[in-house]
């Protein structure tokens, strides 16, 4: 069964099908809008030429050593990088951005390697390399 539309009212309902549809289109998204103001202040500390401190750590009684620096930008401190290893076998990076004080952007790469458990051709035990990643934002 075929439904016959008056025009004025197809006409009403397609303005309204097509408002809707460009109106969706034309508001941004709240989360994308903070992940670009985010990349952006990121974008910019990367940029700049920094002053930084470093304090080198490392233990008597393990195998753990690494260093924090921190990186100032007209006397704020802006990033903030910290290294270390776990003896032979693996380390981390954390890397923490701030921006007027508080802190905007932690990016962390973790790297490990292990014994597989298969020898290799050469009679070599195989080794497994692994990295883990987080990307952690904070808007506010």
């Amino acid at each position: 069964m075929l439904t016959l539309i008056p025009s004025s009212r197809l006409v009403l309902t397609l303005h309204l099908l097509l408002f809707g549809i460009f109106s969706s289109l034309c508001h941004a998204d709240p989360v994308e809008d903070a992940v670009s103001v985010i990349r952006s202040r990121y974008n910019q500390i990367e940029g700049w030429k920094l002053q930084s401190t470093t304090i080198r750590f490392e233990s008597d009684s393990d195998p753990a050593s690494g260093e924090l620096k921190k990186m100032y930008h007209g006397g704020d401190l802006v990033k903030a990088v910290f290294n270390f290893s776990e003896g032979d076998h693996g380390g981390a990076t954390e890397t923490y951005y701030y921006y007027q004080g508080q802190l905007f952007f932690v990016y962390v790469s973790q790297g490990y390697w292990k014994f597989s458990g298969k020898t290799l051709s050469n009679g070599e035990s195989e080794t497994v390399d692994g990295i883990v990643e987080h990307r952690l934002y904070f808007s506010g």
